[in-house]
């Protein structure tokens, strides 16, 4: 069956794999170019939290009462509180205090109701808070600054291990429109869905959201379907996937292993209409390692590598690897830019494969879901296992939703 296939294999127009390994050697000799001026990324790896600021005034004592009082409604809204001073209702801005910024001298206090100053304490978060600035000023705290509390936790909010934006075969919520040129669809308009996700089961680490620390058991799982709207929006293809990574991370480094499970099925409107189209059962059962390292807030670089104990089809190895570029923070409704580049190669297709562009705007949520809209570029072989071995173009525009 598989022999009778590959002389029904359209010929492809070029060879993928000397793209792929160009984009690697791209992303090895650009990776050192981005540590420069690594010093002035606001984010300080591994460096402790600070319960007192570096020549931050004692605390002062109470003052005694005056007939000419200045009564802290007085103050000017946009006075500071120094570090040692509990919260009162004049300092609204405390939260939006960088760690680095000098606070000014403390204000004056006096009269019935006004707050003594209060010295902090290790358990303190008056400078543990997180900033809300709009999205592109610098983060008010950086890894040291997250949450340091471990514990256990049943079913998290947030990942520590992000799907891949580019990655093909990632499970998650989406809807892609394209125009695909290969061998199976002459130009035909193709509609590929993922309905899907990924959620934690369990994390001893952190709880903080944005900036997750800790390990962590996920559960994965996907449908991904091929239709035709230029043909009765019948059902080419579709792939399921399912999988538990279990994943860790600390400060900007991320790890992932575990097991996946993937199949691949022709849709029965597809077959009808081809009665001598072979049919497969592509199948990978795969033990995974990934690695992820944020070089900046928002630019991280990843490499992946698969080897599958099981296959029909298929067979065991596969590599992929590529760089995301997206908000870290919430955006809010305003969004941010994101870029991504993904490449993966398989040796079913002698090492060769296909790469994955995509560029638009991008939503980040307080637990950081992200969502995107964008275009997205695609060349190589079929990311729909139906048609592996079938060399295919896409360009069309898509929404992504990773949670």
């Amino acid at each position: 069956m598989y022999a009778s296939r590959s002389t029904m294999s359209s010929k492809r127009p070029v060879d993928v794999g000397w793209l792929a390994w160009v984009g690697c050697v791209v992303v090895v000799l650009v990776f050192p170019l981005t540590l420069t001026g690594m010093d002035q990324i606001p984010i300080q790896w591994g460096r402790p939290v600070e319960t007192q600021l570096p020549g931050a005034p004692p605390p002062m004592a109470y003052p005694a009462v005056t007939s000419q009082r200045m009564a802290p409604s007085t103050l000017a809204p946009s006075t500071l509180a120094p570090p040692n001073v509990g919260p009162t209702a004049d300092f609204v801005n405390l939260d939006r205090l960088l760690p680095a910024e000098p606070r000014p001298a403390a204000p004056p206090y006096a009269g019935l109701g006004a707050t003594p100053p209060v010295p902090p304490t290790a358990g303190s978060v008056a400078l543990a808070r997180r900033a809300e600035p709009a999205y592109g000023n610098p983060p008010a705290v950086g890894y040291e600054m997250a949450t340091p509390d471990w514990g256990f936790q049943f079913l998290p909010e947030s990942i520590l291990y992000k799907a891949y934006l580019a990655g093909m075969k990632e499970s998650r919520l989406a809807g892609h429109v394209f125009s695909g040129d290969s061998g199976v669809n002459g130009g035909d308009l193709l509609f590929e869905g993922s309905l899907g996700g990924r959620f934690g089961l369990f994390r001893i680490g952190n709880r903080d959201n944005l900036m997750p620390q800790g390990f962590q058991l996920d559960v994965e799982g996907s449908a991904q379907v091929r239709l035709n709207t230029s043909d009765d929006v019948d059902v080419q293809a579709t792939d399921y996937r399912i999988g538990l990574p279990l994943t860790f991370a600390n400060g900007p480094w991320q790890l992932k292993t575990g097991y996946y499970h993937l199949s691949s099925h022709a849709g029965d409107e597809f077959l009808l209409k081809r009665p001598g189209f072979p049919r497969l059962n592509y199948a990978r059962d795969v033990l995974l390692l990934g690695v992820g390292y944020q070089v900046t807030r928002d630019l991280r670089v990843y490499g992946e590598v698969g080897w599958a104990f099981y296959s029909d089809v298929a067979n065991e190895w596969e590599f992929q690897f590529g760089v995301d570029y997206a908000p870290a923070l919430p955006t809010g409704v305003r969004g941010a830019p994101f870029v991504a580049f993904n490449t993966h190669l398989r040796e079913e297709l002698n090492y060769g494969g296909n790469v994955a562009f995509q560029l638009g705007w991008a939503w980040r949520t307080d637990v950081g879901r992200l969502l995107r809209i964008g275009l997205h570029a695609y060349s190589g072989e079929s990311n729909q296992y139906s048609f592996f071995d079938y060399y295919e173009e896409q360009i069309g525009v898509a929404v992504w939703y990773d949670y």
